[in-house]
């Protein structure tokens, strides 16, 4: 064979080399790079799954803390309530609307009357509403009256 003709072949055979070559070694570093992004993916979702973990441990931390809050408000609002009704219940106007419950529950439990089951439900129906209210129904007799 001519030496031009070996030449000519040797250059395109080594011509093809170098870009089968270029375009295996592109391809081994885009396969490379791929393969980091992967990586760091993984450890993106660990630490996202940790931080979510984390954050509804903190939520339920703060959901806790709030009810234990609200639970504790409540309580104390039931305890002012019901010193309310006590303090309520020990005036002039609490005691005489309580004795006319009393009186009629009496009277109901003795003649078992339709009347006295309508009385007992007004006159109690009447100390509850000033128990929750603190106003006395029209006719109560009031402290100021009783000293005179």
């Amino acid at each position: 064979m001519h030496f031009a003709i070996k030449l000519a072949a040797i250059v395109v055979v080594g011509t093809c080399l170098f870009f089968v070559g270029d375009r295996l070694y592109t391809r081994y570093q885009e396969r490379q790079a791929v393969l980091a992004l992967e990586r760091e993916l993984q450890a993106l979702g660990a630490y996202m799954s940790e931080s979510l973990e984390q954050s509804g441990a903190a939520i339920q931390q703060v959901s806790e803390q709030a009810n234990a809050r609200a639970a504790a408000a409540a309580a104390q609002q039931r305890e002012r309530t019901e010193q309310q009704r006590r303090a309520r219940l020990a005036t002039t106007e609490g005691g005489w609307l309580a004795k006319n419950c009393a009186d009629w529950t009496r009277a109901w439990n003795e003649l078992n009357a339709e009347t006295a089951a309508q009385e007992m439900n007004k006159h109690c129906g009447r100390l509850e509403r000033y128990l929750q209210t603190g106003i006395a129904p029209p006719g109560t007799p009031r402290a100021e009256n009783r000293s005179r």
